[in-house]
């Protein structure tokens, strides 16, 4: 009977448990493909963003985006290959430990551009000394745009807050489907976690 669905009686239908909804993290090749999915989605719109809407990342916001590069790979690669559940709940580990890593950052390069504290990255911008082709070319590849310097705001929040934010919620959520990967009903009272 679904939710909502009345039986014969006229009874409401009992109600989905707290947490439904994350049943599928409870699974541990299943939660890789969706937290690998969720990392190149979050790429992808950084991207979006630059190419698509002309937002200029700084180094510091490059450097952000390969904590993302490396969760889809990894999670994917898990997805991919079928191993014992052991294994699938370490690599969520190590993808739960990539995504606080990257939270870190982005917390660094949101204290910079609210003039926290001072950077210690390569994020100030300089004019080229030669304009050889090679010079040009390494030009406009590389960021031009200072670290404190915010290029865009959603809800009064920077990038690199968001990404904080949204590091943490990820890197939570993995925590969760490592911890909680492989669980069956009553295993816990046998012993028998796989």
């Amino acid at each position: 009977m679904a939710v909502g669905q009345m039986d014969r009686a006229g009874s409401a239908a009992p109600a989905r448990p707290i947490g439904y909804g994350l049943v599928v993290l409870r699974k541990p090749r299943l939660a890789l493909a969706l937290i690998g999915a969720v990392a190149a989605t979050a790429l992808a719109g950084a991207f979006v963003l630059q190419w698509g809407f002309g937002v200029e990342p700084c180094i510091l916001c490059l450097y952000q985006r390969v904590p993302y590069a490396l969760v889809a790979v990894i999670a994917g690669t898990g997805a991919i290959f079928a191993a014992p559940p052991i294994w699938h709940r370490r690599l969520l580990q190590i993808c739960a430990a990539v995504f606080a890593t990257g939270g870190a950052l982005a917390i660094y390069h949101f204290g910079i551009e609210n003039q926290w504290w001072a950077s210690i990255a390569a994020c100030e911008v300089e004019a080229l000394p030669t304009f050889s082709v090679d010079d040009l070319n390494a030009a406009v590849w590389a960021p031009r745009k200072p670290c404190d310097e915010v290029g865009f705001r959603l809800l009064g929040l920077s990038l690199a807050g968001w990404n904080a934010a949204a590091s943490a919620a990820l890197a939570g959520l993995t925590l969760y489907a490592a911890r909680r990967g492989g669980w069956q009903p009553g295993a816990a009272k046998s012993g028998d976690q796989r």
